[in-house]
């Protein structure tokens, strides 16, 4: 352990090689525990930018202790990072449940899985089942897949009090409702369903609310930061209300920020909130804009009828990152399909 200790203070140092030097060492003499792994892990992925190194050392620190539900966590992470698919990670969470039902951070990661999957019912009991504690970094979780989960049921079984439910938070999510929330979403699809069944009145209301709000796309990095989605959903939402012009406008200006910024070289000035994950395993911040940008191109090419072009940006964002959620379920909606 005196290498292990030693490794500690010398990464707190930023001495990243020297630190590296001492996990091993450690390892060399023998070490039966899994910090040293998991500390090696985090070196290799961000100092080293060895995925495949770091991959291994976190299950190897794993397979020393499966009770340790933060080193799971962790390593659930790593596998996010590393591109491994939806299905994969499902799996392997699923054979640990006692571990993941440890923390709510965890436990959230498998209720998206679950979603991902069209589980939504699953999802859904899981998510009323529990009582989730706010952490940083996990703001606004917890209710989006709430939101989703009857989304996705309402939709499939043409049940309007699915979507009702979604505006009004559950007191065990944890979290209640930011001032001004953009449910444009949800109203969309109320107004679709009260259109249908001939309710003029409601159908056209509830559009009218689906198609305000802000409209000018922006970046997405901290968690209350505008969706582009919801853009999408203003033009959906006029094209409803027969307002063609406005809608291609709302399609218009995804696209063309998209076309803008896909390129850009992404920095974090300071800390205005929390980023919406735990950066354990660094991100690149990069990557992430360009799946931003392919999923509101995608969502822009949608709304304005290209389908073949927008599945292709779809495509774009999901080989980007397997796991984007929001381009993920969208595809879904719009294609009936998750590819």
């Amino acid at each position: 352990k005196a290498p292990y200790y030693l490794g500690c203070l010398l990464y707190d140092r930023e001495r990243h090689e020297d630190a590296k030097a001492a996990f091993e060492e450690s390892i060399r003499r023998g070490a039966d525990f899994a910090t040293p792994y998991r500390n090696l892990a985090l070196l290799y992925y961000n100092a080293d930018h060895d995925g495949d190194a770091a991959l291994r050392m976190m299950e190897k620190a794993f397979s020393l202790d499966t009770t340790d539900a933060r080193i799971l966590y962790e390593l659930d992470l790593l596998k996010k990072r590393l591109g491994f698919s939806p299905e994969e990670r499902l799996a392997f969470l699923a054979e640990h449940l006692d571990e993941v039902s440890k923390r709510d951070d965890l436990y959230l990661e498998y209720i998206t899985l679950l979603n991902l999957a069209g589980r939504y019912d699953e999802a859904l009991e899981r998510i009323l089942g529990r009582r989730f504690h706010p952490w940083e970094g996990g703001e606004g979780k917890v209710p989006e897949q709430y939101i989703f989960s009857n989304l996705a049921i309402a939709l499939r079984d043409g049940n309007t009090d699915r979507l009702y439910d979604t505006f009004t938070y559950p007191e065990s999510l944890g979290e209640g409702k930011l001032f001004g929330a953009q449910e444009n979403r949800q109203n969309y699809y109320l107004g679709l369903f009260l259109k249908r069944s001939g309710d003029r009145d409601g159908a056209e209301k509830r559009l009218r609310a689906a198609s305000t709000g802000i409209s000018e796309p922006a970046s997405a990095v901290f968690y209350n930061d505008q969706p582009p989605e919801t853009i999408y959903y203003q033009g959906m939402a006029l094209k409803e209300l027969g307002d063609k012009a406005g809608a291609n406008e709302r399609f218009d200006k995804l696209i063309e920020y998209a076309e803008r910024h896909a390129g850009d070289d992404v920095k974090i000035d300071y800390f205005a909130v929390s980023l919406p994950d735990l950066l354990v395993f660094d991100d690149d911040l990069n990557r992430r804009n360009r799946v931003h940008c392919a999923f509101m191109k995608a969502l822009g090419l949608a709304g304005k009828g290209d389908l073949e072009a927008s599945r292709e940006s779809f495509r774009a964002a999901l080989a980007e990152d397997p796991n984007a959620f929001a381009p993920r379920t969208h595809m879904k909606l719009i294609f009936g399909s998750g590819e």
